[in-house]
């Protein structure tokens, strides 16, 4: 074994584990890390509601924002208080404003 080869397994081996994303917007925080090979476990605390839940597509109010996230098999394991998680192949995370008078019926 080389010695450069030997260098770049001792760096391999002593790099820290992957961190997760972090982001905290006021009330509102938004946490994300691989789950496995395919899925991300999204946790985000201060979602007030939610708006529409599809295996494709997940809107929700953090107050005065909207969080919208498309992917593929997303699933909310876990909502109360308002914190939640979820998990599933996450493609998009978008941040826009509820329109005046858009008060989706949640389907």
């Amino acid at each position: 074994m080389t010695r450069s080869r030997r260098e770049r397994i001792k760096k391999e081996q002593s790099a820290p584990p992957t961190p997760s994303l972090l982001r905290v917007f006021g009330k509102f925080r938004f946490e994300m890390e691989q789950y496995n090979e395919k899925n991300k476990v999204l946790l985000l605390s201060g979602v007030r509601r939610i708006i529409r839940y599809t295996p494709t597509e997940l809107i929700f109010d953090t107050g005065g924002e909207i969080l919208t996230l498309t992917g593929e098999n997303l699933l909310c394991r876990t909502y109360t208080s308002g914190a939640l998680d979820v998990i599933g192949v996450i493609r998009t995370c978008s941040f826009g404003k509820e329109a005046e008078g858009d008060h989706a019926s949640g389907t």
